[in-house]
């Protein structure tokens, strides 16, 4: 399916509520990319950034709750 042109915010984003795909070919390149006007993609990138905070986040909680301090 062709995805107009209207419907790419800053040519990367691509939201259209009518269109119920959830990933579209991308504009530029090869690949594809979540259709922001289908709210499962939010719900997609939800799940992205907690996949990508966790591991960052999980040494930060285990050093608190040691209650270790750093001494340079």
């Amino acid at each position: 399916m062709e995805t107009p042109d209207k419907c790419w915010k800053f040519g990367i984003f691509y939201v259209n509520a009518d269109d119920t795909a959830l990933f579209v070919a991308k504009r530029y390149g090869v690949g594809y990319t979540l259709n922001f006007g289908n709210r499962w993609s939010w719900a997609i990138m939800v799940l992205i950034l907690f996949a990508v905070t966790l591991p960052l986040l999980v040494p930060v909680f285990i050093i608190r709750s040691t209650g270790h301090r750093f001494h340079l």
